[in-house]
C-alpha cells in the first residue's frame, strides 16, 4: 500500500495527469522539446527513485497518461494501491 491521501493530493494528482495527457496528447513543446513518453521516462528516471514504491507509480503513470484516452478517474485504478 501506498499509504493514506487526503481529497486535496487526489485532486492535485488527477489535474496534473491530465495535463501530462493532453501534453503528450497534442504534441506539445516545453523549452524545445516534445512532451513525449520518451521525455516523461525520462524525468520519472530522475524524479520517482528517491519514493519507495517507484515501480508502481511508474507503472500506474503509464497507463494513465500513455493511453490513447484517458481513464476516466485515476483513483479507479489507484484504488487498490491506497490504504
Amino acid at each position: 500500500m501506498l499509504g493514506k491521501v487526503n481529497v486535496t493530493d487526489a485532486a492535485t494528482a488527477e489535474i496534473s495527469r491530465m495535463q501530462l495527457w493532453q501534453w503528450i496528447y497534442h504534441k506539445i513543446l516545453v523549452n524545445g522539446k516534445r512532451i513525449d513518453k520518451d521525455y516523461i521516462n525520462i524525468i520519472l528516471l530522475t524524479d520517482t527513485t528517491k519514493y519507495e514504491h517507484d515501480a508502481v507509480i511508474k507503472s500506474l503513470l503509464d497507463k494513465m497518461i500513455f493511453s490513447k484516452e484517458p481513464i476516466e478517474f485515476m483513483t479507479i485504478p489507484s484504488y487498490n494501491l491506497i490504504s
